[in-house]
């Protein structure tokens, strides 16, 4: 059954008639959603609009919002006689968040710094951020978790006589830090209405997916190739409740057309895989043949670097 689903899909691929997933993806409206200012009430003032531009831009970067104008938010804030903090609370995001025609809220606040000098090893330097998602349609909290980021290295730099951090190094490792969190945060988002598409071509370690940038694909995104198994039936009623998905690659997106988007292999996940990485057994090496048009892919979280420096290390370790 399977087997002849792949091949109905390729056709639709490769005939006159584009893909019905890409159709959708292509007329499929952007999601509206307002970032309210973040809160750092014990810190210097910038580290609150530097969270919000940080995760704002994130945002944008992903191609599938529609962020909401500062200028707007501030207004219905006025009108509303409403304070950033304010937003915290469920009732008061919803309200706000109907009232611009955003289906999600974004407030969170800074929970701490850290600095550990690390003497004779690496110096570390993490932020703590608080982060919610308030669904407007419902008032319910979709996310709420604590987002950590942490530069980690040698050597930064110390005030005159001192073992603390200067100033501008902390700013430094702050705004990575940030960019890591607002990513994080991103991903997470993703996850609750994850863009999904098919295989369209493969050229060598090149394979092109048919979401473009019309659908929101962008360059540094992640998907997963996926395939069906056996369906898990109710045994009552025999209604279908799931399907069980195994994962075949992992894709990296290196390139954006207005309906397509060429990606990059990072990792395979053959039957004979045995390097365990971020959580994943994958292969050393990427597998040929695994990957056939009109397989399935879905948006994920994003690991490539990691998975990448990883797989190196066991490659060079294999060698040895």
């Amino acid at each position: 059954m399977r087997f002849a689903h792949l091949l109905i899909a390729s056709a639709l691929l490769l005939g006159a008639v584009a893909c019905p997933r890409e159709a959708v993806a292509a007329v499929e409206p952007k999601i509206s959603i307002a970032v309210a200012p973040f809160t750092a009430t014990y810190l210097p003032d910038y580290t609150g609009p530097a969270m919000t531009g940080a995760v704002t831009d994130a945002l944008v970067r992903a191609g599938k919002f529609n962020v909401v104008a500062r200028a707007n938010l501030d207004k219905v804030l006025a009108e509303q006689r409403l304070n950033n903090s304010d937003l915290v609370d469920p009732t008061s995001a919803q309200n706000v968040g109907r009232l611009l025609g955003a289906k999600y809220v974004v407030a969170g606040s800074l929970i701490s710094l850290r600095w550990q000098p690390g003497f004779f090893s690496k110096d570390v330097y993490e932020t703590k951020i608080q982060i919610q998602l308030v669904d407007t349609e419902t008032g319910s909290i979709k996310i709420s978790e604590t987002f950590t980021g942490t530069e980690s290295r040698l050597g930064m730099a110390r005030e005159f006589g001192s073992t603390n951090i200067t100033q501008a190094e902390a700013t430094k490792c702050f705004e990575k830090n940030l960019a890591a969190i607002s990513q994080q945060f991103v991903d997470r988002v993703n996850q609750l209405s994850p863009l999904e598409g098919f295989i369209a071509s493969i050229d060598g370690q090149r394979v092109a997916i048919n979401l473009g940038e019309a659908a929101g694909a962008k360059v540094g995104q992640e998907y997963l190739v996926l395939v069906e198994g056996n369906a898990i039936k109710d045994p009552v009623t025999g209604e279908t409740i799931s399907v069980k998905t195994t994962k075949v690659a992992r894709l990296l997106v290196t390139s954006v057309e207005p309906k397509l988007a060429w990606t990059m292999i990072v990792a395979t996940y053959s039957p004979k895989a045995d390097v365990q990485v971020a959580g994943e057994t994958m292969d050393a090496f990427p597998v040929d043949g695994l990957l056939q048009p009109a397989m399935p892919v879905k948006l994920t979280d994003s690991k490539a670097p990691i998975i990448q420096k990883e797989i190196e290390k066991a490659r060079k370790k294999r060698k040895g």
